[in-house]
């Protein structure tokens, strides 16, 4: 009796491994070329991991086969069998991991959103933000949701500058930075980590600086705002941890200030904040630790002293609130 039990056990087992091997040899398999797929599909697969969307209507382009190789360009496709490329995505939310051997990308008309994900349906979500050695990002002027300019990548009304890449330097391989009359925005992560950039000058046009727009860019040191701007509104961690900015003087107009927008900015002795301000996020200046002086308008004094307006800001407790009128701006 026990010797059947033993012999049943035993052909049961062998009958699984048998039929795990069929289902694995019979498992159709891009890199084995026994998935049955078009020669044009076969030959985008040598250069980029893509998959055909849920509902079949359009590709979607994932990330290079070989990430760790170096390109000097890389060309993504319009259209594979007659359906369209319309998005790369970072599928593993990587912060675009794969492009960061990529000097030079070519967008073409089909593409109508780049990013980690889709969320708030954004024209873009941190595009290409690990690309360490990304120099240009040329865009198909049909394309009919960006556009692009000396490398820059734009929305398609150039409005709104979306990605400056991180590699594109001047002279000694530093940056100074002064934008387009034509912006408007500055889009989020637009200039994150970027260590070459010293200095940035804002024209009058722009109204709004976006979420971590220059988030760790950490050689930062000068921030200049046009005397007519029109920045309303500046972001969360949009300058978090811009570790070499000594001194910022925000301009009139600006009426909110996003949690963490200068956290971490460990070198920051002086600031100004207009009466302006009236939206205030928490931990603004959380590790601020050398900030001594927040100057602001003689009216306002009164509003940043309250204690409940203090703690929101984690302002150090050795940093003074001074008229602006008693000091030079």
């Amino acid at each position: 009796m026990k010797t059947k039990n033993y012999l049943f056990i035993v052909g049961i087992f062998l009958v699984t491994i048998i039929t795990l091997s069929i289902i694995i040899v019979l498992r159709p398999d891009e890199n084995t070329g026994d998935e049955e797929i078009s020669e044009e599909l076969r030959a985008v697969r040598q250069t980029f991991v893509c998959e055909l969307s849920e509902d079949k209507t359009h590709y979607i382009i994932f990330g290079l086969k070989n990430p760790e190789q170096r390109y000097d360009e890389i060309v993504f496709p319009s259209k594979i069998d007659d359906l369209p490329v319309s998005k790369i995505i970072d599928k593993k939310n990587q912060n675009f991991i794969d492009f960061k051997n990529v000097k030079k990308v070519f967008i073409p008309d089909s593409i109508t959103y780049i990013g980690t994900d889709e969320k708030d349906n954004s024209i873009a979500n941190r595009p290409f933000l690990q690309s360490t050695n990304l120099n240009e990002i040329v865009v198909d002027e049909n394309n009919p949701v960006y556009a692009s300019e000396n490398g820059i990548l734009y929305n398609k009304d150039k409005s709104i500058l979306i990605r400056y890449p991180i590699s594109r330097v001047e002279d000694e391989g530093t940056l100074s930075y002064s934008f387009n009359d034509n912006v408007t925005e500055i889009y989020n992560y637009a200039f994150a980590n970027n260590l070459a950039l010293l200095n940035i000058s804002f024209n009058e046009n722009i109204t709004k600086i976006g979420s971590a727009a220059f988030y760790k860019c950490r050689n930062l040191r000068n921030v200049s705002f046009d005397e007519n701007s029109n920045i309303s509104v500046i972001m969360a961690y949009a300058f978090e941890d811009c570790q070499n900015i000594i001194k910022i003087d925000l301009p009139n107009g600006v009426t909110s200030i996003g949690s963490s927008a200068f956290r971490g900015c460990i070198n920051l002795i002086s600031i100004y904040i207009p009466s302006s301000v009236t939206s205030f996020g928490s931990h603004i200046f959380t590790g601020d630790y050398n900030l001594k002086t927040v100057f602001t308008d003689s009216e306002n004094i009164e509003v940043l002293n309250k204690n409940e307006i203090l703690d929101k800001l984690s302002l150090n407790k050795n940093a003074e609130i001074k008229d602006i009128n008693e000091n030079e701006k």
